[in-house]
């Protein structure tokens, strides 16, 4: 593999890394909100509850851009790799 291009694969698998830890902390944010939802709801009122809905619709989103970043990044892995297959071809 052209070193430009191992370059280009190495940085696209650091933010496939990267995106996949940030997914991992929001799923745990996740937890750590669905927890003070339960707490909430035994003692407080509805619209402390609805906060903290709000706060895992928001980790959700944020999930769905780092599923888009990691596809997007495996996506132009693939094509480097085919681009790459038809340098050597030559």
């Amino acid at each position: 593999m052209l070193k430009g291009i191992k370059d280009f694969v190495n940085d696209a698998n650091k933010i496939i890394r990267r995106e996949t830890k940030k997914i991992t902390a929001l799923h745990k944010e996740i937890e750590d909100y669905e927890t003070l939802i339960y707490v909430v709801g035994q003692t407080g009122t509805q619209e402390q509850a609805m906060y903290y809905r709000e706060k895992i619709n928001q980790c959700y989103l944020r999930i769905d851009t780092c599923i888009e970043n990691i596809n997007n990044s495996r996506d132009r892995i693939t094509t480097m790799r085919v681009v790459d297959k038809i340098i050597k071809g030559r």
